[in-house]
């Protein structure tokens, strides 16, 4: 009896061990079919970003074939009176987890050659479907993929606003260089005075329209805005903190710009238009504190969607007690009523009878006065 357990333990360990090994080679072959390019691609997708679609209708098919084929969904064993999930599950757990990894790293690889908002809000969908089709095996990711995206938002960001410190910069410096003051301003736009405030139906603010007379800084605020307009197209909460962080970056860098130019054309022996250089310089280094820095840090506010303007509330005063309305009158107050008007009455002709009685002496002494002429005049 004893031999024969034995032999039954022995058989049942070789099964398992030669189903364990069916396992490992079921995945090993899948994951050369996994990495194989798609049938009539061209190499664009291995050179640039993954195929996600492909990828995650492979790992999706090799999951619910391993659990169609080994049933791993409903296989447990009894050990020690605790239920323990079986090799087969914790290879296939092995296996999702390596080629998630995987993924992760291709993705965070290639995402840099993704130039622009629009292409990274494509991938981010195209990765959360992904994980959430994981999902249904217990292999959902979604946790792991706002680190990768928000760096890659905030960079892209970043490189805009950073090319326009870097041309502002360089059309000073050619202006600067050859003594040409032209195309640092133009007198053909007027400046207007507070053109930074916001209307209270209108939640964007308004541009400065006084940078028009300066189209250098014109120009980088419209590549500012340009950004902006990226954020709007994939916008991530974990982005918030360091955006702000990097407004702050480039106004000091535009600071430091702007201060280097005022001190450089202030340098004797400047070639060229010196005195309009000067003049141009001290008004661009105060309009850009006074006017384009709040404006910046507004216009990144109302990107992220936390700048609401205040409706102007109207002051509503609360009726006095005379002003309520009364419903039911009651009929001592109309008698009340009317007996004072009946009282206005007497009292105004009284006031007329007075003035009447005034009005009479005061014609009599205007006769005696005139008669007193008449007899000077007749004596002379």
């Amino acid at each position: 009896e004893l031999e024969r357990r034995g032999r039954e333990d022995d058989l049942e360990s070789v099964h398992a061990a030669m189903e364990m090994r069916l396992q490992v080679d079921f995945f090993e072959a899948r994951d050369v079919w996994l990495d194989s390019p798609a049938v009539g691609s061209r190499g664009e997708t291995s050179e640039g970003l993954l195929d996600i679609e492909r990828y995650r209708t492979r790992c999706f098919e090799i999951a619910t074939q391993f659990l169609a084929i080994f049933k791993a969904s409903s296989s447990y064993k009894q050990c020690g009176g605790n239920s323990e999930l079986t090799a087969s599950l914790s290879l296939l757990s092995l296996w999702t987890s390596r080629r998630i990894q995987i993924f992760l790293s291709s993705l965070q690889r290639n995402l840099h050659k993704v130039a622009d908002t629009a292409t990274l809000r494509d991938v981010l969908d195209s990765t959360l479907f992904f994980s959430t089709s994981m999902g249904r095996i217990g292999a959902d990711f979604q946790s792991l993929l706002p680190p990768i995206f928000e760096s890659r938002l905030v960079s892209i960001i970043s490189g805009v606003w950073t090319s326009a410190v870097a041309e502002l910069e360089k059309t000073l410096k050619i202006c600067r260089e050859t003594g040409v003051a032209g195309p640092l301003y133009t007198d053909a736009i007027p400046a207007m005075e507070n053109s930074v405030d916001t209307d209270e139906n209108i939640r964007t603010p308004l541009p400065p329209r006084q940078l028009l007379s300066l189209p250098p800084m014109a120009r980088f605020l419209n590549s500012y805005l340009e950004g902006l307009n990226e954020i709007r197209r994939c916008l991530l909460v974990g982005t918030f903190t360091p955006l702000r962080l990097e407004v702050d970056n480039i106004v000091d860098k535009v600071k430091t710009v702007l201060l280097a130019n005022e001190r450089a054309v202030l340098t004797p022996g400047l070639k060229g238009e010196s005195g309009k250089l000067r003049e141009v310089a001290k008004e661009m280094k105060d309009l850009f504190e006074m006017c384009v820095e709040p404006y910046c840090r507004m216009s990144l506010e109302v990107a992220l969607g936390l700048f609401e303007s205040k409706p102007v509330e109207e002051d509503v005063e609360e009726p006095t007690e005379e002003e309520l309305p009364q419903t039911q009158p009651d009929t001592d107050t109309k008698e009340e009523n009317e007996q004072d008007q009946l009282q206005d009455l007497p009292k105004t002709e009284e006031t007329t009878n007075e003035q009447t009685e005034i009005e009479q002496p005061m014609e009599k002494e205007d006769s005696v006065v005139s008669q007193e002429q008449k007899q000077t005049e007749t004596l002379e």
